[in-house]
């Protein structure tokens, strides 16, 4: 988790390269979840790993620039990593 967290803080990236480095890293994809909206108001999302489905990790960000409504665009969000944590 600490190599994950450290890799991410500070880093700028569309909610989708979020999300794909996140399944990269062992954790279910939110596109799947039709929470996108939420997320981006929120400025977090929790992601479950796919090896145990309790282990979560909440990563928060700044919103940089918003994309238009429709699922498949707002997956092109760009986003600053402020924190990942262990929940």
């Amino acid at each position: 988790m600490t190599n994950l967290k450290n890799e991410l803080l500070g880093m700028e990236l569309t909610l989708m390269e979020l999300d794909n480095r996140m399944m990269e890293n062992g954790y279910y994809t939110i596109f799947d979840d039709g929470v996108l909206e939420e997320v981006l108001v929120n400025k977090s999302s929790a992601f479950l790993s796919t090896k145990d489905n309790e282990t979560q990790i909440l990563v928060s960000f700044e919103v940089l620039s918003l994309a238009d409504k429709e699922v498949e665009s707002l997956g092109a969000s760009y986003l600053k990593i402020t924190n990942a944590e262990k929940m």
